[in-house]
């Protein structure tokens, strides 16, 4: 996929933020700022045709330092060679390179502040530089057209293109780059009649600006190129262009990407079929027809929908008409009359036309009622639009992909196992599995939304298609360099070059593609994870570690294989020993001598091939894949529940459950989950077994090698070409889309683990019920009283002594992005009963909780107070006679909809006459409203202090408002009060919320790293949190504490970097985060705060605190061993 690993980086999406990094930018001005009256970034740019692309890469922070005074861009100036390795390398990585010592060319001065990027320009190869020996980049010489043709094709990785028919290009030595940026529709040449490209002409600013927009989708679209509608199938989508063509890509096994000519005015996309609605009112199919889901009826439709077997359409006559496979009824629909038509893998809904939900095939259980604009239909769940623009879902919701949101929406769209919403602002929200990133979507605005099975796609108001997810091989397909050997991973593929580097290619979401640098010898790709094996005879693993599969023994190795949650090596002295996970016995090896290994795909076996030729097999055994036969043989693969050998004269055995096998004599052989390949005598390759992704649909041709893995299967030809199949076969993206994801060592979604489901987590996302945490928060506050506990003072007085505190203390930690409007009814409102009515058993700490009460007094208030007005509603009882707060999950019914409440003052007390302040208890409840749990070392019913003991007191420190716990002896601490309230939130919870940018977080994946924190109270330009993702759900996290913001007043002991670790699996009440040195009840046998000097070992890491200038905590981070 491109020249280097980091040309991957090219597919951004529309809406990234380009951080500047402060540290690199010392003296480079801030970037440019909107005008407020006009939107524009510069006034000498006013009318110019390229003022939109400027306008949008100014927004992006792509032009910071280079403008030539306030508010001037200098449109047409020639672009410079080292302004062009700005632009690009920030386009490219995101970011800014961090300043270099030393440049790689004579003629650029270190102490520049575009040094870095020109450092980072040349590692790239975007440039070799204009000369060699000395090698010099010429900084300061223009850049001309011809030239600026091969920096984007390079840059952009711009397939190749016949002759584009300019007439001043022949014998250019950037002839073929023009051409491939002619056929990109990035340049259309600079004359025609005859058509001219003027390769030699410099280009300007303002031209390149608009060169680099195109490339990127950031500018409004030609008729023939916008797109105007969007869908996606299982790993593949198709985009309705305004000139009524269609565009597919992604996975292509069946031809689900390769659509008709001609004019359409609808599209539709399955899960391995696509079908478009013509003019004429009639429906085209293409892909996959192994059902018949492809063979359309005649006649006249209004509307198509596809899904995995089977396709429907709606009718002129506004019936129902559905064709394909119709297991459990699926394709009978009912009689009667409709205005809409929804297909899922399953079942069918259809939307009649008083607006009613009919649903047909597989039950989804809890159909609403009630009258719906809009219904999507997914594998197990659905969702549908009511007219009031709520979102109501039903089905499956194992991981929230059917817990409606709150909020007006203007559509809505199902996938696999996630959901994504169109709000009325124009943004997009998901829910649901965000396994690779299909519920991340990007900023900006949009006008629709599909969703796939691990992908979504908006529809940008530009024209532009912009899709996110699907961070896997079927998105990226067989890499383009030419490859010594390859293997194939669940989501991405690895092979060794010639030059013994590892180019690894496809999913990245837990760092499986972050190939370390350095010679090998061998490589393997897993699940999550690749292992290599280095010429120098050692194993080095990358990618997630969650059963201990990455974390390889010393030694000296021949070959290594990791499969799914174990990996095995083979060492020089002909031993076997495996690590990783050990339920089933994967990693108790046989004792002997062998000659190969295999690891198997997806399952949890392994088979070693030993000395004499026999096979050994160890692991689960449930279809009998660990009896291997006896005889003789070469070579062993193992699957998911299966295992071959290649036999001495070449033929194939097989045994477990897919014990099918060729006749005929082979050469090698692989095994996928329930498939397997073999390169034949000839060089031809077969493959048998499931082909339900054509991963056993091998193209002609002679290979040298071959390998599986689950959905898809690549094959080695004899030039190192690499050539995939099923999954892996992949359309590319055409012009106008857009992929919004991020790539390389920096991926922070590696440290972003998917969370538990509820109302609150310790993960990502936030639950879809959330409020919003960014931008404007409007909470309703009720006061209520009761007749055995009157109010003493006014409502006015009650708000005045707490919500400012609450008010200011959100949106300093949210650093400005957040506003809290609160709406008060001023007045007490009086429910019927007294206290004890509206309280049951259940308690915390003896105090018994309230029901019912929020209830009753929106009823009270319903007639004065406008509810749709208000995101959350906080009901306040007289502090007093009450204290504390509960209960920030529940909804109560109004006349404008439901609403989510927090009660504060919820326990009976005898407080003072003039009332409690409790404004840290409101921000506590009212996080939990935007989706953060409970931080407590003990669940709801055991908030009690450790024992004293022999030892004197404890000092209790909670960090944060969600009061995460720690108990250290008063006797370390002499003269400390009891109680200590660092109420700075945690950086994770920041992040959680959208308070951090992915530029403020280090996610390390490496064995060291050497991070400078900056306070969590105001980190400015510094990271504000390092993350090491420890599992698929745990992360490892530090930060720095500094006595300033909500931890002054001496609430903290000591300064330095608080370091703790997540697990988001685990539930409010049950430590979902726990402090470094917490064995489970929060009593520390030290203060948890690591100052200058110190270090501390956890889970294989040691961190340690070097240096502390007053500004920033140095920190480095090793791996050291141990079980991670």
């Amino acid at each position: 996929m491109g020249r280097t690993s980091d040309l991957g980086r090219a597919a951004l999406w529309a809406g990234v933020a380009l951080a500047v990094v402060g540290a690199s930018l010392a003296a480079v001005p801030s970037r440019a700022v909107a005008d407020e009256r006009t939107g524009g970034y510069f006034s000498d740019d006013d009318g110019s045709v390229h003022e939109p692309a400027l306008n949008a890469l100014a927004s992006r922070g792509v032009f910071a330092g280079i403008e030539c005074g306030a508010g001037l861009i200098c449109p047409d100036e020639p672009l410079k060679r080292w302004e062009m390795a700005v632009w690009l390398v920030r386009v490219l990585d995101s970011t800014d390179p961090a300043p270099v010592i030393a440049s790689s060319f004579e003629d650029v001065d270190a102490d520049q502040w575009w040094a870095a990027f020109v450092e980072r320009f040349f590692t790239l190869k975007v440039t070799l530089g204009c000369a060699s020996e000395p090698a010099r980049f010429c900084p300061d010489r223009s850049v001309n057209r011809a030239e600026m043709a091969t920096f984007l094709e390079r840059a952009f990785d711009l397939p190749a293109a016949g002759p584009a028919g300019f007439a001043d290009t022949a014998g250019n030595f950037h002839a073929a780059n023009i051409d491939a940026l002619a056929a990109a529709r990035i340049t259309a040449g600079c004359a025609s009649e005859p058509r001219r490209y003027c390769p030699d002409q410099p280009v300007t600013r303002a031209e390149m600006a608009t060169f680099l927009a195109r490339a990127l989708g950031l500018v409004d679209l030609s008729a023939s190129m916008r797109f105007t509608a969007v869908a996606a199938g299982a790993n593949h989508s198709c985009g309705l262009r305004g000139d009524g063509s269609i565009d597919c890509w992604g996975s292509n096994p069946f031809g689900q990407a390769d659509p008709p000519a001609g004019r359409f005015t609808a599209v539709a996309a399955g899960a391995n079929h696509s079908c478009g609605l013509r003019g004429d009112g009639s429906i085209d199919c293409w892909g996959s027809n192994a059902f018949g889901q492809a063979n359309a009826p005649s006649g006249r439709f209004a509307a198509v929908a596809a899904g995995w077997g089977h396709t429907c359409g709606l009718r002129l006559d506004r019936s129902v008409d559905c064709w394909g496979v119709n297991w459990n009824s699926r394709a009978d629909p009912p009689g009667g009359q409709f205005t809409a038509v929804a297909v899922g893998d399953a079942s069918s809904c259809g939307l009649r036309i008083d607006r009613s939900i009919s649903c047909w095939g597989q039950s989804q259980d809890g159909v609403p009622a009630g009258r719906f604009d809009s219904i999507s239909v997914g594998r197990e769940h659905s969702c549908g639009l009511r007219i009031d623009g709520s979102i109501d879902c039903w089905g499956a919701n194992w991981i929230g992909q059917a817990a409606s949101p709150a909020g007006r929406f203007g559509a809505v769209a199902v996938g696999q196992s996630h959901s994504c919403g169109l709000r009325n602002n124009g943004t997009i929200m998901c829910w649901g599995s965000n396994w690779l990133g299909q519920a991340d979507p990007p900023p900006g605005q949009f006008i629709a939304v599909a969703a796939g099975d691990d992908h979504s796609c908006g529809l940008a108001s530009t024209g532009a298609m912009v899709c996110w997810g699907g961070d896997s091989i079927a998105r990226t397909g067989s890499p383009s360099e030419r490859l010594e050997a390859v293997d194939a991973g669940l989501y991405h593929l690895c092979g060794l070059r010639q030059d013994g580097s590892i180019a690894c290619t496809g999913g990245n979401s837990h760092g499986q593609s972050n190939a370390p640098g350095g010679r090998f010898t061998a490589v393997s790709a897993g699940e999550l994870a690749s292992c290599g094996v280095r010429a120098d005879a050692t194993v080095s693993c990358w990618g997630t570690d969650a059963h201990g599969e990455t974390f390889a023994p010393q030694g000296r190795f021949r070959a290594v294989a990791i499969g799914t949650l174990h990996s095995c090596g083979l060492r020089t002295d002909a031993s076997v020993v495996c690590w990783g996970d050990n339920t089933v016995g994967q990693l108790d090896v046989p004792e002997g001598r062998f000659d190969a290994v295999s690891v198997a795909t997806g399952g949890w076996h392994s088979c070693g091939l030993r000395t004499g030729g026999s096979v050994a097999c160890w692991g689960s055994n449930g279809s009998g894949q660990a009896d291997a036969p006896a005889g003789r043989f070469t070579a062993v693969a193992t699957g998911r529940r299966h295992s071959c050998g290649l036999r001495t004269n070449g033929t194939i055995t097989c045994w477990g459950s897919r014990s099918e096998a060729p006749e005929g004599r082979f050469q090698s052989l692989a095994a996928g989950a329930e498939h397997s390949c073999a390169v034949g005598a000839d060089g031809t390759v077969a493959c048998w077994g499931d082909n339900s992704t054509g991963q056993a649909s091998a193209p002609g041709g002679r290979f040298v090698a071959v390998t599986a893995d689950a959905d898809y299967s690549c094959g080695l030809r004899a030039d190192g070409a690499v050539a995939c199949w099923g999954l892996a076969k992949v359309a590319a993206p055409p012009r106008g889309v857009i992929a919004a994801a991020l790539s390389g060592s920096s991926n922070p979604r590696m440290c972003r683990p998917p969370g538990s489901r509820g109302a609150t987590t310790a993960g990502f996302p936030l639950p879809p019920s959330a409020v919003p945490s960014i931008g404007t928060l409007r909470v309703g506050v009720l006061f209520v009283d009761f007749s055995d506990a009157a109010a003493p003072f006014s409502t006015r007085h009650e708000a005045q002594r707490n919500l400012p505190f609450v008010e200011q203390y959100l949106e300093a930690s949210s650093y400005g992005r957040l506003d809290v409007e609160f709406v008060p009814l001023h007045r007490w409102l009086r429910v019927k009963h007294g206290y004890g009515h509206y309280v049951h058993g259940s308690s915390i700490g003896g105090q018994p909780l309230e029901t019912a009460v929020a209830a009753e007094a929106a009823s009270l208030a319903d007639p004065n107070f406008d509810f749709s007005r208000v995101d959350a509603l906080m009901v306040v009882h007289p502090s007093s006679h009450f204290g504390g707060g509960s209960t920030a999950q529940e909804y109560v019914s109004t006349q404008e909809g439901d609403i989510r409440t927090l009660l504060i003052n919820t326990f009976r007390v005898q407080g003072p006459s003039d009332g409690r302040e409790w404004g840290d208890i409101a921000a506590h409840e009212l996080l939990h409203n935007l989706g953060l749990l409970d931080l407590y070392p003990y669940d709801a019913s055991r908030h009690a202090t450790p024992q004293i003991g022999s030892r004197g007191g404890w000092i209790l420190t909670e960090f944060g408002p969600m009061r995460l716990r720690t108990y250290v002896s008063a006797d370390d601490w002499p003269g400390t009060r009891g109680y200590q309230e660092a109420l700075e939130m945690l950086a994770w919870s920041r992040w959680q919320l959208g308070w951090l940018d992915s530029e403020q977080i280090q996610c390390l994946t490496g064995t060291e790293a050497t991070v400078e924190l900056g306070p969590i109270a105001d980190p400015g330009n510094a990271t504000a949190m390092a993350a090491v993702p420890l599992s698929q759900t745990e992360v490892l996290v530090l930060e720095s504490r500094r006595g300033i913001g909500y931890d002054s007043d001496e609430a903290l002991l000591a300064e330095g970097v608080l370091v703790y670790t997540v697990n988001a699996a685990i539930s409010s009440g049950l430590l979902p985060i726990q402090v470094v040195g917490d064995t489970g009840n929060a009593h520390l046998d030290a203060y948890p705060i690591l100052t200058s000097g110190q270090s501390v070992t956890v889970r294989g890491y040691t961190i340690e605190v070097v240096d502390d200038d007053g500004d920033a905590h140095t920190v480095t981070i090793t791996r050291t061993g141990g079980s991670i």
